[in-house]
């Protein structure tokens, strides 16, 4: 595998990952292969986050969440779907586990990596009164807003307000 390769099966494993790295011949009989139908995560286990569900039932203004799509470099920053901003009243304020710079990996099961700001939307507008939100949480400071690094500044970000409401509407920031 090219170090490209490795970087990006890490990226994707979950919040745990068990490297083995040997020099020269492996005196042990390598671990079976991983059945395609097996994630990753499962057999890879380097902390860097925390990985938690939430569920919610909305409320008059929706989940009450904005979210930020980012695409980190490719070394040393996360790409995905963050929240960006919590509405004041919404029903993710009122629960308050979730937090301002939380990424969001998957909707009611359905994983959001790789997707655009767009489809995480769609995914979004398209659930129940109840929704199961699985996050992870870095350890990065948790302030008002999202502060992207510098290693950000050519990275594409598209803000969209997600406030699901029963009608099935959302607004463009």
């Amino acid at each position: 595998m090219s170090s490209e390769q490795v970087a990006q099966v890490l990226r994707q494993c979950g919040n745990r990952v068990k490297l083995v790295i040997a020099r020269g011949p492996i005196e042990e009989p390598p671990p079976p292969a991983v059945p395609p139908s097996t994630p990753v995560s499962f057999f890879i286990t380097l902390s860097y986050g925390e990985k938690f569900d939430v569920e919610l039932t909305k409320n008059l203004q929706g989940l009450g969440i904005t979210i930020a799509g980012y695409i980190g470099d490719k070394t040393s920053e996360p790409s995905g779907i963050f929240v960006k901003s919590i509405t004041k009243g919404s029903a993710v304020e009122h629960d308050g586990r979730i937090h301002i710079g939380d990424q969001i990996i998957a909707v009611d099961g359905t994983n959001l990596q790789g997707f655009t700001n767009q489809q995480a939307v769609e995914v979004l507008r398209h659930t129940g009164q109840t929704v199961r939100l699985t996050l992870i949480r870095r350890g990065l400071k948790q302030e008002n807003h999202i502060q992207p690094h510098e290693d950000f500044t050519a990275a594409v970000e598209k803000d969209l307000i997600f406030q699901t409401m029963d009608n099935g509407t959302a607004k463009g920031n």
